[in-house]
């Protein structure tokens, strides 16, 4: 996974289940911010999974704290952007 640190980013850790990455976009798009873009793995059917969203600003501390509400989800990380955006890999 590459990490662009342009923009700020969401890192979700989380159990490989329906619904979760459709709940994960209607928490942010209530706020009206755009998803620039995302990635999604999984080790396999209902296993661990992962989610990378790169936004167009920064969601607010009560949304992500939304986010670590939901279910099957174990970590969520945020990433704000870094001086002169330099690739995290």
């Amino acid at each position: 996974v590459a990490l662009s640190a342009k923009d700020p980013c969401l890192l979700l850790f989380y159990e490989d289940r329906p619904g979760v990455v459709m709940r994960a976009s209607e928490i942010i798009g209530r706020r009206g911010i755009n998803i620039a873009s995302m990635e999604v793995l999984r080790r396999g059917k209902g296993e661990q999974a992962f989610m990378r969203i790169d936004l167009d600003a920064r969601l607010p501390a009560d949304d992500v704290d939304a986010l670590k509400a939901m279910p099957g989800i174990h970590r969520v990380h945020v990433l704000d952007r870094v001086a002169g955006g330099a690739p995290i890999t």
